[in-house]
């Protein structure tokens, strides 16, 4: 009964900055950003993290009657140019100020294109923004409640059941994760993907099985589609291995087994980033995060288009 009882108080004392507070400048981005790649209108917003974690925020919002405005909209067309830009001092100004004779060599800045979106779509009167931004942040709730479940079965296992009390009552009552649990941001989803992939990894390390390896990859590669600090996944790895070489006897260094079921775990990853699966052809505008993987990549790297 300890954990049930932990996370209910852990979604009382989130259950009324969730309701009450302003949001952050990341949120409407991330959660206006989500809602674009789950319905199929490109990933060119907000590139600078990997998609899954702003997806899993806009996910409640399929479900709501959302509209997007003709204003908002303006931003999802690759062709139109707007009449106010941001100087890289960050200040709007008419574009007509700044080049009065004209310009033909506009550029896309997705930071400043996202942040505008996302102020829109939330807060231009077409939508209830609150309850948009109750709903993506009630899915980090989520996300943050099963990282406390996480911790607590890993404690278990390891040292019982009071010690994994007292470890998830860390975590509960955590000012942290109490303050960044509960907003749409990619920390939560990267923090529960990166300490799942270590556990699996340990697991793996423990008991090098085909079923182990594939928890594995595909833990990091959610992780890796979280946030981009998944990437210290690899150094984490390499350092337990090392670990477990040394601390175990020799008749436990079984070199070739764990050889080959890592490098099956490196393969689903692998299959969890790259497009082209079928899975992707079957699922339609929501695209699995395979194919989402691949088009936020090539956003990153598209030609420059005319904007102002």
């Amino acid at each position: 009964m300890a954990l049930p009882a932990l996370l209910v108080a852990m979604v009382a004392l989130m259950w009324q900055p969730m309701r009450e507070e302003v949001a952050t400048r990341d949120e409407p981005v991330f959660l206006a950003a989500g809602y674009t790649y789950l319905k199929g209108m490109g990933l060119h917003l907000d590139p600078e993290q990997p998609p899954l974690a702003k997806e899993w925020s806009a996910l409640p919002l399929l479900f709501m009657d959302v509209k997007i405005s003709e204003r908002a909209g303006k931003y999802l067309d690759p062709q139109w140019g707007s009449p106010e830009t941001r100087t890289w001092g960050d200040e709007h100004v008419p574009v007509q100020t700044l080049f009065p004779i004209g310009r033909d060599n506009w550029y896309f800045r997705p930071l400043a294109e996202s942040i505008a979106f996302g102020n829109l779509f939330l807060y231009d009167g077409t939508n209830e923004a609150e309850n948009l931004l109750f709903a993506g942040r009630l899915m980090q709730v989520v996300l943050t409640l099963l990282t406390g479940a996480v911790i607590f079965f890993w404690i278990r296992q390891l040292a019982g059941g009071e010690a994994a009390a007292f470890g998830t009552a860390l975590w509960v009552f955590n000012p942290l994760a109490l303050a960044y649990g509960h907003l749409v941001l990619t920390d939560m989803g990267a923090t529960l993907t990166i300490l799942l992939s270590v556990w699996c990894f340990s697991r793996l390390l423990e008991k090098p099985t085909s079923f182990r390896a594939v928890l594995v990859g595909l833990a990091t590669g959610g992780a890796l589609l979280m946030k981009f600090t998944a990437v210290l996944l690899a150094p984490m790895y390499a350092t337990m291995a090392v670990v477990w070489w040394w601390k175990s006897p020799p008749e436990r260094r079984q070199l070739g087994t764990i050889c080959k079921v890592i490098g099956l775990a490196g393969l689903v990853t692998s299959y969890t980033l790259l497009p082209g699966t079928r899975l992707g052809k079957r699922f339609g505008p929501i695209r699995p995060i395979s194919v989402a993987m691949a088009t936020w990549r090539e956003s990153c790297t598209r030609p420059v288009r005319t904007h102002a």
